[in-house]
Parts: structure tokens; sequence; C-alpha cells
């Protein structure tokens, strides 16, 4: 019998995906170009699945790399430029390359990846006529500039779509650079919504001022700094926040114009501003320059600030002037204090206002207002304590100019104690300086002293306001046009006091015709000892002037840094 075998055979098909390799540069063609195989180890020009790494591990010391022109387009999976600590690593889309796109990276997560010493060139030949984008990453990938790297945007092409959209956003990429340096004379930027690390905004290429602009309804995150180079406009038509979290640097021959349409948008500085050009506004919205920092900021504008800006000082940690600033239109006063010098002078000119002004926000130092403003109140004080001075006057020029501050200290102590009859004593713990710098002294001038809480006065109706006659080195009497009264602060008051029209200024402080018991001012302290024991308590003992009453209560402070104090003890008299 014949037996008949019949196999059934079961083909199995493995299938392989494709991985590129990764691919180094060598150099080995000489040329510099993508192109050329013997540039890349292995001799073989990079294809769209490889991973590119230009980096030293084959070539020691600083290179370029440049795509070929024409319509030459290059596809790859990842791409990474990282050159050892001090060299730099170049890599150039040429303005003679104008493909759609000259360079396109397809893989997943951190497509892109340019580390410290790479420079990235999109110098394509593409304009904004032709459309589209010469560099790209998918649309789910991301363009990472980690500090220290750079990408210029030096070409009039696209660059929104899959590259500004796609910048990665993770730590390590706030001081990455995107600088923009157009060949043209007007660019428009994508700022709506957008993150960037360092902007950096240049008119090199184009030889010639530029004009760059930008508009949008979603807040736009600057998380490094934002430079502003000579020849360069920023012109915003935002009506949501601009905010750079790092420092504001803005170059001489330069213009940012906060607001070019109608909106009242607002610029957030974090970090320092440096400014030698113009700060401005161009559309009819009012635009409000915020200081909103965590730490003291300091502000260098040797430029100029002009229209209808207003300055807005929103930082707890407050601000120093590092120049004399003048303001055109507006200061903001919510939180924190602007220190000022007599050589870094703050100044509001004609028709300036401010808002807000509290023991919280106001100028620590000297302060100028210039104009014929009839009325204007100094937020000035010290340490945190809130003490504003006014003037009231008819009659002034619009360049007449009034300098004030407040200082704590004992007025006695430099101006002597001849008082005027019937003063009995004047302040112990302050006063202020008002001059007249500019302008005819012979328009009359009517003062306006606060008293807060810590002038220490307990009667307006017999607190005066008393100016240092330099003639005869005596306290005159300034003539009282009006007392208001003021927030209760037992067992003290507070309120204002107006002066009759004066025409002599100078040294201001508060006075009284009761004696210290009644109207201290405050009580004079004339001893105060304290004295550590051998058993390490601390013995502490004072005298003051006068009687006291039983409403007085002592309280001792203590700080650990010589300026920041806070209470330990209180004591009422018996």
């Amino acid at each position: 019998m014949r037996r008949i075998l019949h196999f059934i055979c079961t083909v199995v098909i493995f299938s392989f995906s494709a991985k590129g390799a990764t691919i180094t540069w060598d150099g080995g063609g000489g040329d510099g170009l993508w192109s050329t195989a013997t540039n890349w180890v292995g001799d073989v020009v990079p294809v769209p699945a490889d991973d590119v790494v230009l980096d030293n591990s084959v070539v020691a010391g600083s290179y370029s790399v440049v795509l070929p022109g024409g319509t030459y387009n290059v596809v790859l999976n990842s791409f990474k430029v990282s050159p050892i600590a001090g060299n730099t690593i170049t890599f150039t889309v040429p303005v003679t390359n104008t493909a759609n796109p000259a360079f396109d990276v397809t893989g997943p997560g951190d497509a892109v990846i340019l580390n410290s010493g790479a420079i990235f060139y999109n110098s394509s030949g593409r304009t904004m006529a032709m459309g589209g984008t010469a560099v790209t990453v998918g649309t789910t990938n991301y363009f990472r500039i980690n500090n220290g790297a750079k990408y210029v945007h030096n070409t009039s092409s696209g660059h929104t779509n899959n590259l500004v959209s796609r910048l990665s956003k993770a730590a390590g990429t706030e001081y990455g650079i995107f600088e923009f340096d157009v060949r043209s004379a007007g660019y428009t930027i994508s700022l709506s919504g957008r993150t960037y690390g360092t902007l950096i905004l240049s008119s090199t290429s184009f030889g010639a001022p530029v004009t760059y602009s930008g508009s949008g309804t979603i807040p736009l995150l600057i998380m490094g700094n934002l430079q502003i180079n000579s020849g360069v406009t920023l012109s915003l038509g935002m009506s949501a926040d601009f905010v750079v979290n790092g420092n504001y640097v803005q170059a001489a021959s330069s213009t940012f114009s906060l607001q070019n349409s109608t909106s009242n948008n607002t610029v957030k500085i974090k970090g320092n501003i440096t400014s030698q050009g113009v700060v401005t506004k161009t559309g009819t919205g009012l635009p409000v320059l915020e200081l909103s920092g965590a730490t003291n900021q300091d502000i260098n504008i040797t430029g100029s600030i002009t229209n209808s800006v207003t300055l807005q000082m929103n930082n707890v940690a407050g601000a120093t002037l590092s120049t004399s600033l003048n303001l055109p239109y507006k200061l903001s006063l919510v939180t924190g204090k602007i220190k000022t010098t007599s050589t870094k002078i703050l100044s509001l000119l004609d028709n300036a206002t401010v808002t807000g002004g509290s023991s919280s926000s106001f100028i620590e130092g000297p302060m100028i207002k210039v104009g014929d403003d009839p009325f204007f109140t100094f937020p000035i004080g010290k340490g945190s304590i809130y003490a504003p001075i006014s003037f009231n006057s008819i009659g002034l020029a619009i360049t007449d100019e009034f300098t004030a501050e407040y200082i704590r200290a004992n007025p006695q102590s430099i101006y002597g104690t001849s008082y005027e009859s019937p003063f009995d004593h004047i302040s112990y713990v302050e006063y202020w300086n008002l001059q007249k710098t500019t302008g005819s002294l012979s328009v009359p001038v009517n003062v306006i002293l606060s008293i807060t809480q810590y002038g220490f006065a307990k009667v307006l109706s017999s607190t005066y306001v008393a100016r240092h006659n330099s003639g005869d080195n005596q306290w005159k009497n300034s003539g009282t046009l009006s007392r208001t009264p003021g927030p209760s602060a037992p067992p003290y008051i507070t309120g204002t006091i107006e002066s009759t029209p004066l025409t002599q200024l100078g040294i201001f402080t508060l006075a009284t015709t009761d004696p210290f018991a009644t109207n201290p001012l405050p009580v004079k302290l004339i001893l105060f000892n304290a004295v550590k024991s051998k058993t390490g308590t601390v013995d502490i003992d004072w005298e003051i002037a006068g009687d006291m009453n039983e409403e007085i209560k002592f309280e001792i402070q203590r700080s650990e840094n010589g300026k920041d104090f806070v209470s330990f003890y209180s004591l009422q008299s018996t």
C-alpha cells in the first residue's frame, strides 16, 4: 500500500522595523558641507531615520556645518549639537537654500537639542511671500535650546508652525536664546500664548532699522531675558500680559512701544531693567510697565519713557533706582518701595500723577515734581512709615520744580531747639525737606504735613506745622489753614495739617504748644541702657523727660540684622 504523507508548511514572516543609525560628524571632507559623505563617520550622508550628532567626540575644537543651497532638504529622526565647554559648533541653513522645509526633524520627544556652545543659524533664502517654514520639528515634538545655546532666525521665512510653537519649556532652557535678526524692515513675531527662553531682537543682518511687531489675546512668557538691540523697534498690539521673568535690556537707538493699538495691556518685568532706548506707546491704549519681581529690582533707565506709559511698582521686595528717572504720565504704587538718592532721583513731569501710596508702597528717598499742577502729594516715607507731604499752590509755571524727602531722624539734633512762641517743643523723630528748586519763590505755597501714629501726636488742635528758618536758626509757626483728622490709632492721632500760604520752604516738622505729657511728639528719651548679667539675662533701663500718664505704653523691639525689628516686650506706665 502506498502511503502519501502530506506536509503542511507554515511560513512565518518576521517583520523588522528599520531603525536609523547614529551619525557623527568627523569633517573628513574638509569643506564643512552636510552633503559631503566623507564629512561623516562611515562616509555616509545621514538619511531620514538617522540620529545626527555634532559634537567633539571625533573633531576637536570649534567648527561649522552648512547645508547646500538650492532646494536641498534634510529630514532626520533627531538632531543634537553638543560641543564641549569652550567650543562653538555652528550649523547653518544658508541664504542660498530656499527649500520648504530645508531642515525637518520628525523623531519623538526633544527632536532637536542645542546644548551650550551650539549656534543654529536659519538664514534660509525663503521669504514670507513664498510661504512655509524653513526649519521644523514634528507636531508633537520639541525644539530644545538649552542654556548657553542659540537659535538665530536670520530669515524672513515663517517661524510659527512647528518651530516657535514647539519650543521646549523644560528647566534649563530659560537662558537658551531665540534671536530674531531678519533681513527685512518689518517682521511679525508670534507672541500670543508663546513661551520663549531668552528673546533677543536684532537688526544686524538688515543693516538698517527693523520693526518687530506682535499681538495676541493670550499672555506671552519669556522665561529668561528680553534684549532689544540698537536699530530695533518692538511694537506690541497685545491685549494680554507680556511677562519677562528675567532682565529687560534695551540698547540705545531702539524703541519699545508697549501698545500700538487700543488695549490697556501690562508688560511685567521680574528682573532688572536696563534701558538706553525709548519706552513709549503709539496707540490709544494705556499700557503699564510693571515691576513684579520677588527680589529687589534695579531700575537703570538712561534713555526715556515718553507718552502715556504708567510705571507700576508691584514687588514687595522693592526696587532701587540706579540712575535718575523721569516719568511723564503716571506712577502707580501697589506694593513695595522705590529707593532713591539725591543723585538717583525719581521725577514726575508736568501733569504726571500718582495712584496708590501706603505704608507698604512709597518712595524711600527724595523725589521731584515738575510742572504747574496746583496740588500734588509726594508719596514718601522711610522704613515702614508712610509719611506723605503735599503742596497746594496756584500760579505755578510748567517748569517749576519741587523736591521732597521724608527723614526719620531728630530734627533738633541737626537744626537746634530754638522755638518761636508759643511752641513748647517740636518733634524728636521726623522732619520733611520740601524745596522749590526751580521757579519763583514769590508764588505762595501751602504745605500739608501728614500726622502718622509714628509722629506720636495726641492732640490735633495743638499740633502745628513748624518751619526751620536758617536766618535766625529758629523754628517758625507756618500758620494753620486747616486740620483734618485721620483714622484712630490710640493713644495717638493721625491726619493732616495744612499751613497758611508760604513764600519760604525748607525743613518742616510737627510742633505743639502743649507739654510732653499732653502731646509728646514723642516722649523725649534721656537715657537707655541694656546690660547683660552674669546669668545671661539682659537688664534694660531708660529715662524719659516730662510727666507720664497711664496712657503711655512702652514697647521694646529687637533686630537680628539691624534693619528689621520685631516687638518682644511691652510695658504700661504706672
